[in-house]
């Protein structure tokens, strides 16, 4: 496998949010995306456009001649997209936060994981620093990985796939969780016709002011306080939203369990 200066061709299979902007980290880079490999023909099409390579549709038509073949789909269909692949002497990596690294290494020897620790949607940019979550079967191919991203100068932390899917869960708390409760905030307030972005300043100074201390030392609200005729009047105001009454109720119980 190439050393870090070297270009590495690999191959992309999938054409989705990750797959994205893991090839255009790569191009911009100077390494090469060599094929571009998706079911979807019209996305899959026009992300080799954008790297200017081939594509198929086929995983039979793997190109062999790679260094690294990334497997950046869905997890559902990690298990599937492998025992439809040929047999390759290239490394062959996956991208997900929860299928083990043992998926890849029943059928290749060379194999390892690459899970990018962010929140990619359609609309993101170009992130330029990621931190990756990595494992490999070997020195070899863990060298071959961490190359690769020291190219696209991301960070990376090594962990096994029981810990990879921990961090996974955590990630989903602190990322999925909070923007639903945005999204129940910017109903809530469209509906009594006052601007969601009046908290945009709350929100970011809520996230930027964690840095590495204990966020349970920086909570605040009436459930902290014990502010029970607040409380009482929230769920008077929710009367008419259960839902966001249901939701308001379990994170005000929670928040005073951990007080105790």
């Amino acid at each position: 496998m190439p050393a870090k200066a070297d270009v590495i061709k690999v191959v992309m299979v999938g054409s989705g949010n990750v797959a994205m902007q893991l090839a255009m980290l790569l191009n911009i880079s100077g390494n090469k995306i060599i094929q571009v490999i998706s079911r979807n023909k019209k996305t899959g099409r026009q992300l080799a456009k954008l790297c200017d390579c081939n594509f198929d549709s086929e995983l039979k038509n793997v190109n062999t001649e790679a260094d690294m073949c990334i497997i950046a789909v869905n997890d559902d269909s990690i298990a599937e997209v492998v025992s439809n692949m040929p047999l390759m002497k290239a490394a062959v990596v996956h991208t997900s936060g929860t299928i083990p690294m043992e998926v890849l290494k029943k059928k290749f020897k060379n194999c390892g994981v690459m899970y990018p620790l962010q929140s990619l949607t359609a609309h993101s940019g170009i992130f330029s620093e990621l931190i990756f979550c990595v494992e490999a079967s070997g020195k070899k191919v863990m060298d071959s990985i961490t190359g690769l991203l020291q190219n696209i100068n991301c960070r990376y932390v090594k962990l096994n796939s029981a810990k990879r899917e921990k961090l996974h869960l955590a990630a989903v708390i602190v990322n999925n969780f909070p923007n639903h409760l945005y999204s129940l905030a910017y109903d809530f307030l469209k509906q009594n016709k006052i601007s969601f972005q009046i908290l945009q300043p709350l929100i970011e100074n809520t996230a930027l002011r964690i840095d590495s201390r204990n966020p349970k030392s920086l909570q605040t609200g009436p459930a902290v306080r014990g502010d029970l005729k607040t409380i009482k009047r929230h769920l008077q105001l929710l009367k008419n939203n259960t839902d966001i009454a249901d939701v308001y109720k379990t994170m005000t119980k929670s928040i005073q369990k951990s007080r105790k």
